[in-house]
């Protein structure tokens, strides 16, 4: 009886560890993606600006404002 207790601590120590391992890795995996997201983030606002930029200089040497954004 005493084997067979010692044997079920044993399984569901490495149960234990295993699901502690598991949740560490999705952690990592999870600030890894934020991570990624704000980059993304940072660069889309960084070529937002650029186009916003280029919209206002070609603003600048139009007669009507609008044409900046006609296509043709």
């Amino acid at each position: 009886m005493f084997v067979l207790a010692l044997l079920a601590l044993v399984g569901v120590l490495y149960l234990y560890l295993a699901l502690r391992k598991a949740n560490h890795k999705l952690a990592a995996s999870l600030d890894y993606q934020v991570m990624l997201q704000g980059e993304i983030h940072h660069r889309v606002k960084n070529n937002l600006q650029t186009i916003i930029g280029l919209l206002e200089l070609q603003k600048a040497s139009l007669s009507d404002p609008r044409d900046a954004i006609r296509i043709g």
